[in-house]
């Protein structure tokens, strides 16, 4: 009897399917209401929301997280301690100050659509205005506006997007593409492959308070993690912004194609002691993201949770 071949199983067609259910069950007009935005993939919570919200730090300025004492963010709990007899009262008021402010600047001369370029540079120039100043012998205001030698400095074409995924920042170093926080993250962590540490790399402190960047994730991690959001507000549960950060830094750099996929053998007792795992089992769309909601990780001010650079 000649034996009949066994069907084949479209794999890809049942991802596919198991994505439109999920994307089906997402309430994306809620979620754009709470703070979610498709374009950017960017998640950005109202801080009074009763469920979703938090304090923010009380320095001028700021704006991060306050999840410490004396309503501060780490960063600035950190620098506080360097003077802990400042009366707090002033140091609030003092501000983070130009040079403390996270994020990244324009240079003072490639600023205008379709030529920006970082300030690399202390001076508030790019690194290529600022090479081509020194080469010059020009100070900056000569550089600038034009002396009896030279004209004023032109604008330079934009160097374009970091090439982390989860990064919207300006090239600093066209050699690796990375924008100068990235650069200097890779160099830390001794330069290795330049497309793994692009697909795995969180975005950097100025561009994560009061944020959850999903943009760089698979498609249905992301549609797994909004339904989590949807579960837990529909249980009355409350989300932390660094909880689900640091969520979202773990599966980033364990480059999970599923939530269901992701491996909690690396956290630690107490994390793993504090899951608590409520989902229905037969209830697919939902068993995944929400178990993840469930955990209970550590704020980084305690402690950082996995994933955290």
């Amino acid at each position: 009897m000649t034996s009949q071949p066994l069907p084949v199983v479209g794999v890809a067609g049942s991802a596919r399917r198991v994505q439109q259910r999920l994307s089906n069950a997402v309430d994306v007009a809620m979620l754009v209401g709470l703070g979610w935005d498709p374009d950017t993939q960017v998640y950005t919570p109202d801080p009074s929301h009763r469920l979703l919200g938090y304090r923010v730090c009380a320095v001028v300025g700021c704006g991060s997280e306050a999840w410490c004492r004396d309503g501060l963010c780490g960063g600035c709990t950190m620098r506080r301690s360097a003077a802990p007899d400042e009366p707090l009262a002033a140091f609030l008021a003092a501000g983070m100050g130009e040079r403390r402010r996270p994020g990244q600047r324009l240079c003072r001369v490639c600023r205008v659509p379709g030529a920006q370029r970082p300030a690399g540079a202390a001076n508030g120039l790019c690194l290529s205005c600022d090479h081509l100043r020194k080469v010059r012998g020009q100070d900056v205001v000569a550089f600038t506006d034009g002396d009896h030698r030279y004209g004023p400095a032109v604008p330079r074409p934009t160097t374009g997007p970091c090439a982390v995924l989860s990064c919207r920042r300006l090239v600093d170093h066209p050699v690796s593409g990375l924008c100068g926080a990235h650069h200097q993250a890779w160099r830390q962590a001794g330069s290795p492959e330049l497309a793994v540490f692009a697909s795995t790399s969180s975005p950097r402190r100025g561009d994560r308070k009061g944020r959850v960047v999903l943009r760089g994730l698979p498609e249905r991690v992301i549609t797994e993690l909004l339904l989590g959001v949807q579960a837990a507000l529909s249980e009355g549960r409350r989300i932390m912004p660094t909880d689900l950060r640091a969520v979202v830094d773990h599966l980033r750099d364990r480059q999970v194609g599923a939530v269901a996929d992701l491996d909690t053998a690396g956290l630690s007792a107490p994390v793993r002691r504090r899951q608590q795992t409520t989902a229905d089992p037969s209830s697919p769309i939902a068993a995944g993201p929400r178990r993840l909601c469930r955990i209970r990780w550590p704020c980084p001010s305690r402690g950082a949770g996995p994933g955290r650079r």
